[in-house]
């Protein structure tokens, strides 16, 4: 505020622009949660399940261990097959979701792209959500 006690109009803008943004963060951070907590609870159903089902072939007499041995080679493998890329993505989302390197609202400029030099592509895009 100046001597007379108003506010410029430039410092309201930029004030209500905060303002917009925190709001947008805060609607973008519930809306995360929500998917994130889809995620984890088909996860956590999945785990119970898989439990559940230990356990009932182990009251039918069934011995579930040597399937479980068999089951688990293959997950081996097949993780040591997919590691290096699930590792990667899960590195961008951490950078995108912990690190924060934009904003709602940022504008992000691709250059020199090599495969992003189709005609009627853009060469910028805009935050909408994170």
């Amino acid at each position: 505020a100046d001597v007379d006690g108003e506010i410029p109009i430039l410092s309201f803008i930029q004030n209500c622009d905060v303002v917009y943004r925190r709001l947008r963060y805060f609607r973008a951070s519930v809306g995360n949660a929500s998917v994130i907590d889809k995620v984890l609870e088909g996860i956590i159903n999945g785990l119970f399940a898989f439990g559940l089902s230990i356990v009932i072939l182990s009251l039918l007499n069934f011995n579930p261990w040597p399937l479980l041995v068999s089951v688990s080679t293959l997950l081996v493998s097949f993780a040591f097959a997919i590691g290096p890329t699930v590792a990667k993505a899960i590195e961008g989302i951490i950078l995108i979701v912990g690190v924060r390197p934009f904003d709602i609202g940022d504008r992000i400029i691709i250059s020199n792209s090599p495969g992003l030099s189709t005609p009627g592509m853009k060469d910028s895009w805009f935050v909408e959500g994170t």
